[in-house]
């Protein structure tokens, strides 16, 4: 290893060749460090660390001139030339330092680490102004949006917007209205984008390649889906519901689809109902009354099976019925905790 330090002069060229300096000073190891320092010029003083193959970049491409109204640049254009995929603080391979750089700039750059540009692509989603789940045959009437993240492209240019793969709009929102959902539906979209913007890096340089204007597709949308909802009520029936009206009347209609939910029951509650749309079935029930719980049976239900229609009179499903009767009514308040598949 051998360290070398060039003095230039006001008026004097840096050396033609390292290798005359390395033989001046009687050593012929790899030069890995030079300290080039210019004499009456303040400021300019730095270490370059590296391969002896970086310093090539250094030789016989400037005149320091001090003093009396010289200036201190490279006097011509200068390619730097550095190992392949190489860098040398903002200096790659094959950049071009221009005639008229000071060299006080040159030493700056190869002191200063390039944080290049990073560039986000766009993307776009869309979504619904309300619940995309609802009882079967209820009315649907909401505001679909296509969103678009612009992110580091060019700004849109058209809209999209699709119902189950087909355009129903060329703008960004749509109207969604529907009188009865008995099947399901499901939006997306897509976005024609300009180009991107192009991008610096910390030294205010260009920086990679600016997104191309091209399409996006959303990566995620609104389905509309109707279920079967389940009803059910602590009340004074003494026995099970037999047609849909007295079915739909026991509660508001549950679509949670939760298989494990409670039912509060009054004090003088003579029956307990609980409807289920096909495909669910009564598991556990179990009373808390004044603080202590106590298992009902299943087996003391009765069961049967109503047709009941779904939202706004639509097309009637079968659902099943099981009823528990609360023989001389509750004497107090209490709570059903009920468990189905």
């Amino acid at each position: 290893m051998a360290d070398v330090s060039v003095t230039l002069e006001p008026g004097q060229e840096f050396p033609v060749s390292v290798t005359d300096q390395l033989t001046a000073s009687s050593s012929t190891a790899p030069l890995t460090n030079i300290n080039v320092a210019v004499a009456a010029v303040a400021g300019i003083n730095a270490t370059v660390s590296g391969l002896s193959e970086q310093v090539v970049s250094l030789q016989t491409v400037a005149t320091v001139m001090g003093g009396g109204g010289g200036s201190e640049t490279f006097s011509e254009d200068f390619i730097v030339h550095l190992p392949a995929g190489s860098t040398l603080g903002s200096y790659s391979n094959g950049n071009t330092i221009s005639g008229g750089t000071s060299l006080l700039t040159v030493v700056e750059n190869i002191l200063t680490t390039v944080i290049p540009a990073s560039y986000q692509g766009p993307d776009c989603y869309v979504t619904a102004s309300g619940s995309t789940t609802v009882e079967y045959g209820s009315a649907i009437s909401q505001t679909i949006s296509l969103v678009f993240d612009q992110h580091d492209a060019g700004a849109a240019t058209a809209y999209s917007l699709k119902l189950d793969g087909s355009q129903v709009s060329t703008t960004s929102t749509y109207s969604y209205f529907v009188s009865s959902l008995t099947s399901s539906h499901t939006f997306s979209g897509s976005v024609i984008y300009a180009q991107g913007p192009q991008k610096h890096n910390n030294l205010g340089q260009n920086s990679g390649t600016p997104i191309s204007a091209g399409t996006v597709n959303s990566y995620t949308g609104p389905t509309f889906t109707p279920v079967r909802a389940m009803f059910y009520a602590a009340n004074t029936a003494t026995a099970a519901p037999t047609t849909s009206a007295s079915v739909r009347s026991l509660a508001s209609p549950d679509i949670s689809g939760t298989t494990s939910f409670s039912i509060n029951a009054a004090s003088g509650s003579t029956g307990l109902t609980i409807a289920l749309p096909d495909g669910r079935t009564l598991t556990q029930v179990s009373f808390t009354q004044n603080g202590v719980t106590s298992p009902v049976p299943v087996a003391n239900f009765s069961t049967s099976t109503v047709s009941v229609q779904g939202a706004n009179s639509s097309t009637p499903a079968d659902v099943t019925v099981y009823f528990l009767p609360i023989l001389g009514g509750l004497g107090s308040a209490g709570t059903f905790n009920v468990s189905t598949t």
